[in-house]
Order: structure tokens, then C-alpha cells, then sequence
């Protein structure tokens, strides 16, 4: 699915097989939802603007996503494994409390590091997010409010538990 410019609105299907669905964007805001069940290799490249995501229960994928300058929320069940791997120019990581750091962390200016769920490991159905950004705050969370930061261009890859 290729977007120039301005809202997209995107829902794709929950199918048996594993499938690889490929977005790419240039400015705007940009919604993807992923449905219960579905097993997806999801590519997301966006160059401006906000990217939010959002993961049904059941879901297993593999994410990799390249964003420069926006927001890039994602949403997942309170009850899915998850790993993120992420890596910033400029910027910083925040994720829930109940992740484990399992790698890298925080540096002067850029930020690389891992983090996942306690019962990643031996989950059957994982989502594995490779975050790649440019400029801002990248940040996890829990809860069902979303996340929200400054007035100034932001990346957040925030993962919030859903009821």
C-alpha cells in the first residue's frame, strides 16, 4: 500500500496463512489496524506524520518499521508477547515497567536497545517489532490512555495494553 500525502485508514485481512503486507507513506497521519488472529510480516516505511498501529488479540507478527519524524504509536492486548527492538538517531526509548531490558539502552544522544514481556520467550503467537527512527522520543506504555508528549515533532513507538 503506497500513501503520498494526507489520512490513511487502513484495516488488513485476518487470513489462515502467514502473509507480508508492505506500507509505505510519505506525510499525514496514517491508521493500521491488524485483526485478531492475523499472521502478518508487516513492513512500514513513513517519512512524516503520525503512524498509529494497532494489534488485535491473537496476533503473531514480525514488524519492522522505518519512521523519520512523527509519532508512531502502537497498540497491543494487555495479554500479547512482545519484543521491540529499537534504535533512534536522536532520541530516547520508554517502554511499560513490565518489560525486561535485555539489551542496549541509553547513550548520550541516539538510543538502541531491546526489550520484551516476560513470557516472550515461550509464547506461541509473538509480536516482534524492529523499530528504526529518526528524530524524538520513542516510548512504551501501558494502559488505555494514548500517549502524548510535547508540542515538538515526537517518534514514539508506544505500546499500550488494551482492554
Amino acid at each position: 500500500v503506497n500513501s503520498g500525502a494526507g489520512k490513511t485508514l487502513l484495516t488488513i485481512p485476518a487470513m489462515p496463512d502467514r502473509y507480508a503486507v508492505k506500507v509505505s507513506g510519505g506525510t499525514g497521519e496514517t491508521h493500521l489496524n491488524v485483526p485478531a488472529k492475523a499472521t502478518v510480516d508487516l513492513q512500514v516505511n513513513i517519512g512524516a506524520g503520525e503512524t498509529n498501529i494497532t494489534f488485535a488479540e491473537g496476533v503473531s507478527a514480525e514488524v519492522k518499521i522505518a519512521d523519520g519524524v512523527g509519532a508512531c504509536n502502537i497498540t497491543v492486548p494487555g495479554s500479547a508477547a512482545v519484543r521491540l527492538e529499537a534504535t533512534t538517531a536522536i532520541g530516547s526509548i520508554k517502554v511499560p515497567d513490565h518489560f525486561v531490558h535485555v539489551r542496549g539502552g541509553m547513550e548520550f544522544i541516539a538510543t538502541s536497545g531491546a526489550w520484551e514481556t516476560p513470557d516472550f520467550a515461550n509464547a506461541s503467537r509473538k509480536i516482534t517489532i524492529k523499530y528504526n527512527g529518526g528524530v524524538g522520543r520513542h516510548g512504551s506504555r501501558s494502559g488505555i490512555s494514548p500517549y502524548r508528549s510535547g508540542s515538538l515533532p515526537t517518534i514514539t513507538a508506544a505500546m499500550k495494553a488494551g482492554t
